[in-house]
């Protein structure tokens, strides 16, 4: 993987990261924000919540809270060269957002299908790390 990354241009990697960020805020809106607003008990089933275990007011929360990222994702994929600190922002946030998955599904407040955020937020951190272009 690494003599893949080593013999691709700044400007392919560029591409890549753009069109991950493109790909992965739109999904993000509807899989984040937006679930928590319109279709709350549709995702909370999906990822192994019981009924009513959830109060809705911080439901809505957490969903409008979702809008920062993706903003930042889709906004920074007009233009990931120029994007740097944002990129770094949208890294740091994965890995933050990872560990409060982990800590809430460790302390029994989550179920452990919310691992799929996990893997998400530590795929797309790792992602940008090893493609986006840093020099």
């Amino acid at each position: 993987m690494e003599d893949v990354m080593l013999h691709m241009t700044n400007e392919i990697r560029l591409k890549i990261v753009k069109a991950f960020l493109w790909i992965t805020g739109i999904f993000l809106l509807f899989w984040w924000p937006l679930s928590h607003w319109f279709y709350p008990d549709a995702y909370h089933r999906l990822l192994g919540f019981q009924a009513g275990s959830y109060p809705d007011s911080m439901v809505k929360i957490i969903g409008t809270c979702g809008f920062i990222p993706v903003l930042l994702m889709l906004f920074s994929a007009k233009n990931p060269g120029r994007n740097k600190d944002a990129i770094i922002t949208i890294i740091i946030f994965a890995f933050l957002i990872s560990l409060t998955y982990i800590y809430l599904i460790a302390s029994g407040s989550f179920p452990v299908l919310e691992f799929v955020n996990v893997g998400f937020s530590l795929f797309s951190a790792f992602l940008l790390i090893f493609l986006y272009p840093w020099n």
